[in-house]
């Protein structure tokens, strides 16, 4: 059964003006970068971007902007998630008059809400709605959908087409998994020590924001499991490993917009002021995600190729 969506989708940062206003101009190299390295499509709207942090008319300036650039050249995939459904109705319009192929929708942000709650809201934005839905499993900012809610929101016909699931939770990946054979679903790992596992299973692909670091070794571990090059795909996950435990050593992404600077893409300011441990940290990271580059990429690079 044939999938909706498939392939590595990158959730691009948003880089920043002097005053904190996203730098939309900015947002546009950098969505050409990844798309020019091996992305296959954009996820804007999603935590990479700390949409927390901007009104809805600046999300919607954000969507606008990356349709824009990914407009007859990848999927364009639109979060919408927000702490009320008002916005999130607003979101999900916006994105499917600006061309979004499908809309993530997490729960909704600050309070904790019950499973109840979230198939409840679940519901009735796709009512409000109807579009492709897939389903944004981000325990660590938002309440978490339990397997058995996923699964039952899946075997709706509501509108909800797939999943990306960034709990970190290896016991769901075959169940999830083995509940295609019902539905035409796309199922997409958000955690990065897990893509080789989801893969495996049968799951179509991975929206990850550290591939903003390094789009190249993630199009090469791509390229390597699609032609069953298994020790490119060892050198390339354990990789991808290395840079996601460093990353999750400072908030998240602040280690990843650090990096994009040394990668020669203007990002701004972080959207807080570090302390001054923190910026000791941001600066070994910097330190060793250069030397990474200049005795790591080029050789993994080398040998997937």
């Amino acid at each position: 059964m044939s999938s909706l969506l498939s392939g590595l989708i990158a959730a691009p940062i948003v880089p920043l003006n002097a005053s904190g206003e996203p730098d939309f101009e900015a947002l546009e190299g950098l969505i050409e970068y990844l798309l020019d390295r091996g992305a296959e499509g954009i996820c804007i709207g999603g935590a990479t971007s700390e949409y927390p942090h901007f009104d809805l008319e600046e999300r919607k300036s954000l969507i606008t902007k990356a349709a824009r650039r990914t407009h007859g050249r990848g999927a364009l995939l639109s979060a919408v998630g927000s702490s009320s459904l008002r916005n999130v109705v607003a979101l999900a319009r916006h994105s499917l008059d600006a061309g979004a192929r499908a809309l993530l929708l997490p729960a909704p942000h600050f309070f904790r809400y019950d499973q109840g709650d979230l198939e409840s809201f679940c519901r009735e934005v796709c009512r409000s709605v109807p579009a492709p839905y897939l389903l944004y499993n981000l325990p660590a900012f938002t309440s978490g959908f339990e397997l058995g809610t996923t699964l039952r929101l899946l075997s709706e016909d509501i509108g909800i087409v797939g999943l990306k699931d960034s709990s970190g939770d290896r016991g769901a990946i075959r169940p999830l998994a083995k509940a295609r054979g019902a539905r035409e679903i796309s199922l997409f790992a958000g955690s990065d020590h897990l893509i080789l596992e989801a893969l495996s299973a049968g799951w179509d692909g991975a929206i990850s924001g550290n591939i903003n670091l390094c789009p190249e070794l993630y199009a090469a571990f791509f390229r390597c499991f699609r032609t069953g090059r298994q020790e490119g795909v060892r050198r390339c996950q354990e990789a991808i490993v290395t840079i996601g435990d460093r990353v999750r050593e400072m908030p998240f992404p602040w280690a990843v917009r650090s990096g994009l600077e040394i990668r020669g893409i203007r990002v701004g300011p972080l959207p807080l002021p570090p302390s001054p441990a923190r910026w000791e940290q941001i600066s070994k990271f910097r330190a060793w995600f250069e030397r990474w580059l200049e005795t790591e990429l080029s050789a993994i690079s080398q040998a997937c190729d």
